[in-house]
C-alpha cells in the first residue's frame, strides 16, 4: 500500500473511530462503507472525465492506483448524496449526518493533500529564483516532484490545502461550541470555506485539468458551491414572515 492511498485511509478511519467509540453501534460501519464507495467513485469517475484525454488512450488505468486522483468536488456530491438519502431512511448514529462529513471531508481530505506529496498529484507551479530571491514564492518552495517524478522548485500546494482544511475544522469546532450553530450551518460553512480556499489554492497549481478561458474547471465548481452554499445560510437564516 503506498503512501497516498494509506493517508486517505487513516483519514477516513479518525472519524469512524470517533463515531465507534461514541456510538457503539457497529452499523455504522456499513454506513461508512456505503458513504466512502460513494464518495470514493464520485470523486474518481469527476477525475476521469475531466481528464479523459488522457484515460481514454490509457483505459487501464481508470481503475489504477498508480495513477491517483479525484474529484474534490465530486468526492463531496457523491458522499453527501448518498450518505444523506442512507442517513434520512434509517439513522445508525446518534452524530447528525451533516458533522459526520465534515468530519470525513476535513480528515479525508487532509490525508489526501499530504499523500499528494509523494504520489506527485496537486503539485504546485514552479518557481525561479531570478523572479527575485526575497519573493513569496522563492521562500516558500519546496523540491517536491509532479506527476512525471520530477523534483523543482515550486509552490507547496499539497500542504497549503492540508493547512487550510484544519483551519477550517478548527473554525468549526470552536463555532460549534461557542456559537451554538446547527449542523446544517456548519456544514455550508465548511463549503463556503472549502471553496474560498480551494479556488485560491488553484491559481498556484500546475497540474493538467480543463481550461476555459485560461481558468480551471475546479475553479468554476468552487464559485458554484460557494454561490449555492451561500444561498442556502442566507436561506435558512432568513426569518419567514407569518401569515394572516
Amino acid at each position: 500500500m503506498d503512501v497516498y492511498t494509506a493517508l486517505i485511509g487513516l483519514g477516513a478511519a479518525l472519524p469512524l473511530m470517533w463515531q465507534l467509540w461514541h456510538t457503539h453501534d457497529e452499523r455504522v460501519l456499513t454506513y461508512a462503507f456505503v458513504i466512502g464507495l460513494a464518495a470514493l467513485l464520485a470523486g474518481r469517475a469527476g477525475y476521469v472525465a475531466i481528464h479523459w484525454g488522457y484515460f481514454g488512450e490509457h483505459r487501464e488505468q481508470v481503475f489504477s492506483l498508480s495513477n491517483p486522483g479525484f474529484s474534490e468536488h465530486l468526492v463531496l456530491l457523491g458522499a453527501w448524496s448518498v450518505g444523506r438519502i442512507a442517513w434520512s431512511v434509517k439513522r445508525v448514529t446518534a452524530t447528525p449526518f451533516n458533522l459526520l462529513l465534515i468530519a470525513s471531508a476535513t480528515w479525508v481530505g487532509i490525508g489526501a493533500s499530504i499523500g499528494c506529496i509523494t504520489a506527485g498529484c496537486a503539485f504546485g507551479r514552479e518557481v525561479f529564483w531570478q523572479n527575485g530571491a526575497q519573493s513569496v514564492g522563492w521562500l516558500l518552495r519546496v523540491d517536491w516532484p509532479d506527476s512525471l517524478g520530477i523534483s523543482n522548485p515550486r509552490w507547496p500546494t499539497q500542504l497549503f490545502m492540508a493547512i487550510w482544511l484544519l483551519i477550517s475544522w478548527v473554525i468549526l469546532i470552536a463555532s460549534y461550541r461557542w456559537r451554538g450553530l446547527s449542523p446544517a450551518q456548519l456544514l455550508t460553512i465548511w463549503l463556503m470555506l472549502f471553496a474560498i480556499g480551494d479556488s485560491a489554492i488553484q491559481l498556484l497549481r500546475a497540474d493538467e485539468t480543463l481550461l476555459f478561458r485560461n481558468i480551471r474547471i475546479e475553479q468554476y465548481f468552487d464559485v458554484i458551491l460557494f454561490i449555492l452554499s451561500l444561498y442556502r445560510l442566507i436561506h435558512r437564516n432568513t426569518p419567514t414572515t407569518p401569515q394572516t
